[in-house]
């Protein structure tokens, strides 16, 4: 009886302690498994944002803008180092006359140059931007006055962009390095929109 109680008990220990190795090696083996996650999460993440944001529509391509009756424009976002910030460029199809005189503050500027800027994405399908450009009077053939416009931009679908900004002048000829340091004389504030232009090429 002792042999057979003692071979009992033998087993039953024998039995805690393969329950005990099973149990340790069952956490042993979730713990790898929850590290190995948590490693591959870190490690995938910055790379799963970056796709994130280079597979929406953004803003890379040719749009035409549209600010009422002030102004209207074909612009063209390209890419920089990345596609999530890079350089526009503005062409205008309208500004109007009060905004090239400033309210005949310049009654001889009759063209403003261009707007050249950057953007950049801060998130999916949000944006911001800053460009510039220059009140030419035309009959003396040189700058003004000096423009500065930064905003924000919102990718409502992939061929619509809302954008809201903050239209800056500055008298005389300031370099855009140094328009932070300079009061401009006149600010407007307003919104606009951007519609993609389907660049098609004719045969």
């Amino acid at each position: 009886m002792k042999k057979i109680s003692g071979w009992q008990l033998t087993n039953q220990s024998e039995r805690r302690n393969e329950m005990k190795t099973s149990k340790i090696c069952k956490r042993s083996f979730i713990m790898a498994i929850a590290l190995a996650a948590v490693f591959t999460l870190a490690a995938v993440w910055p790379y799963t944002a970056s796709v994130a944001c280079s597979t929406e529509c953004g803003l890379i391509g040719t749009w035409y803008g549209n600010a009422g009756s002030t102004m209207k424009w074909l612009g063209v976002h390209t890419a920089g180092s990345t596609d999530i910030q890079g350089e526009m460029l503005l062409n205008w199809v309208r500004v109007k006359d009060s905004l090239l005189t400033v309210d005949n503050t310049y009654p001889t500027v009759t063209r403003i140059t261009d707007g050249h800027g950057v953007w950049q994405q801060t998130a999916r399908g949000h944006y911001k931007y800053t460009w510039y450009a220059y009140g030419i009077d035309t009959t003396a053939n040189q700058p003004v006055y000096s423009i500065r416009v930064s905003g924000l931009a919102k990718n409502t679908n992939c061929n619509y962009v809302d954008i809201n900004f903050k239209y800056e002048i500055f008298d005389g000829l300031v370099l855009p390095q140094d328009m932070s340091g300079v009061t401009p004389i006149a600010t407007i504030t307003d919104s606009a929109a951007e519609t993609r232009v389907p660049l098609v090429v004719t045969p």
